[in-house]
């Protein structure tokens, strides 16, 4: 591995460092070294292993040079049923669908919110769309129990179980947008700004422009005209043509998915020498335009080409070549979460003096006997720092409550089912879910902690000045007065019936939290950003004391990959 003098060196600071570093770091007998390959023998790659170089980029332009450190990671496979593979001809993953697929022509229905029945729309889908399937959300006609698909992009509804839209597992490649490519090119010099490309260039350039043309907005109308314009070049055959604007073209990031997902078999530059046929247009013009540069071009290209040299496999001369992260991204079994990461400019040890320091006034308390005393700061550190709850079912206080999970009426239904004024009310909490950005089953567990399974006064209503209100999440409620408070507020804010409540209140904690970015409940317990400040809780268990529950209802959802912001506070 060839590393970078004063940019790429492991240190003691605690950074995360690639899993294949360590086989290079101290105290390994062969480790990194400026301007050396090291390379022990033998080096152990395991399938998946990213191989690469890793080094100080350099490239001439006008009036300089433009430079940046990176790494070149190539994903490359000889298997000659490639093309087959991305068509999944064994229905992998068919009974854990992760996307639903619609074309264009597709019967759209409408909704009568008055009544809650589906009728045909006189409008169809004018083109084709793929979504997140744990992003589409289905409601059922009260008439006819008929389940529908909302197809948000359409502003319609399709209906379920049919056909189409089609149910695909992340192995659907072909149908999720993936292509296979073949490239025979003369040279490796594609556009040399005389001769119009053909083949590869030209494909991918057509697919640029497909993509164009189904883009509805209006700020992108010209674009499909520009590609337009291009293949007419390219088809007429004009000679001296500009290559940067070709380039550009096929760099367009509104269509990058259209790059990503193109799977090309061509030459490989580490496979052929200086020497070569295919390298001799390329050098042959630097000879003439730029021969500064020809000896050290000759010089890199035998340096970087060894998979000749391979013997043990075989290599070459073309290779598929896939994007690693797209590619990889899409075929990896998917983990229960995603993870990331957000760093805070405040010590633990600061934060929880902050939150100390509130006193009387919202320090941190815990449920003892019949009331909610404050306690002290040793008491606190087990709930406060997050290094302490990196498993589940703690790790579910870190879940993004944003995310829209798609819940059923039915298994809704169930989790509600014996918990008192909670019963029955399934529709109420969807609705609200979609209507407020927030997460339906968080919404249902939130409101059965905060009512005491659907029992407590809050929950069960409160006369307040001769109107009875209700409050199911607890909005308002301050420790010791929790009843006399929360009754007040749910009156303020006209909840007046179980179903006002639960609605009102799902937008209340939408945009008084969620909007606000404390949209994890460890956010909205602690407010790392801004310690001591806008907290929902005073209870130092409050987030952790409803992980068991949502863990419980999401194993409901195994395939449902759950999104999570671990707080990171500074050393």
């Amino acid at each position: 591995m060839l590393v970078d003098k004063n940019n790429i060196s492991p240190g003691p600071d605690g950074v995360v460092q690639p899993s294949w570093w360590q086989k290079l770091m101290p105290p390994a007998k062969e480790a990194m070294k400026f301007d050396q390959v090291v390379c022990p023998a033998p080096y152990a790659i395991s399938a998946g292993d990213p191989i690469g170089h890793m080094g100080y980029y350099q490239a001439a332009k006008d009036g300089g040079y433009e430079a940046r450190y990176q790494i070149h990671i190539e994903c490359m496979s000889m298997d000659d049923n490639l093309e087959k593979f991305l068509t999944n001809p064994e229905k992998v993953g068919e009974k854990n669908p992760l996307c639903l697929k619609y074309s264009a022509g597709l019967a759209l229905f409408k909704k009568d919110v008055a009544t809650g029945t589906f009728t045909k729309d006189a409008r169809v889908t004018t083109r084709a769309g793929i979504l997140t399937l744990s992003q589409v959300p289905t409601e059922v006609d009260k008439s006819t129990k008929q389940e529908y698909w909302q197809l948000r992009p359409e502003n319609a509804y399709a209906l379920k179980g049919q056909a189409e839209p089609e149910l695909l597992s992340q192995y659907d490649l072909a149908k999720l947008g993936f292509r296979a490519e073949k490239a025979e090119p003369s040279s490796f010099d594609y556009l040399d700004g005389k001769t119009q490309p053909t083949g590869l260039f030209r494909s991918v350039i057509e697919s640029l422009h497909s993509a164009a043309k189904d883009d509805t907005r209006i700020s992108h109308a010209m674009v499909k005209h520009n590609y337009q314009r291009l293949l007419d070049k390219m088809d007429g055959g004009t000679a001296d043509y500009s290559s940067l604007e070709y380039w550009n073209a096929f760099h367009n990031s509104d269509y990058r998915d259209v790059i990503l997902k193109t799977i090309v078999k061509h030459p490989s530059d580490w496979y052929f020498k200086k020497d070569d046929a295919i390298w001799q247009p390329f050098l042959n013009a630097l000879k003439k335009e730029a021969p500064e540069w020809k000896q050290y071009s000759e010089d890199f290209l035998d340096k970087m080409s060894w998979m000749q040299e391979v013997t043990t496999e075989k290599l070459g001369p073309t290779l598929w070549h896939m994007h690693p992260v797209m590619f990889l991204g899409m075929i990896k079994s998917s983990g229960r979460f995603t993870y990331k990461y957000s760093n805070y400019g405040i010590t633990i040890e600061d934060a929880l003096d902050i939150q100390m320091n509130l006193g009387n006034n919202g320090g941190p308390t815990m449920q003892k006997g019949g009331g909610f005393p404050r306690i002290t700061k040793e008491e606190t550190l087990p709930y406060f720092d997050p290094v302490n709850h990196m498993s589940e079912p703690d790790l579910f206080q870190y879940l993004d409550i944003s995310t829209q999970v798609n819940v059923s009426e039915e298994q809704m239904r169930k989790y509600l089912t014996g918990k008192g004024i909670l019963s029955g009310q399934e529709r109420i909490f969807l609705s609200a879910a979609r209507s407020y950005g927030v997460n339906a089953i968080y919404l249902a567990v939130h409101a059965s902690l905060e009512t005491g399974n659907g029992t407590s006064p809050l929950g069960t209503g409160i006369t307040v000045g001769g109107v009875k209100a209700y409050n199911m999440y607890g909005i308002g409620a301050l420790d010791g007065r929790a009843v006399e408070t929360g009754s007040k507020m749910a009156k303020k804010m006209g909840w007046t019936t179980p179903e006002k409540a639960i609605d009102g209140g799902a937008a209340w904690i939408a945009s008084h939290y969620i909007r606000a970015k404390q949209n994890t409940l460890y956010k909205m317990r602690w407010n790392p950003e801004k310690p001591g400040t806008h907290q929902y809780a005073t209870a130092a268990n409050w987030a952790l004391a409803q992980t068991k529950s949502h863990k419980r209802e999401y194993d409901n959802f195994p395939d449902v990959t759950l999104p999570l912001d671990i707080p990171v506070y500074k050393k």
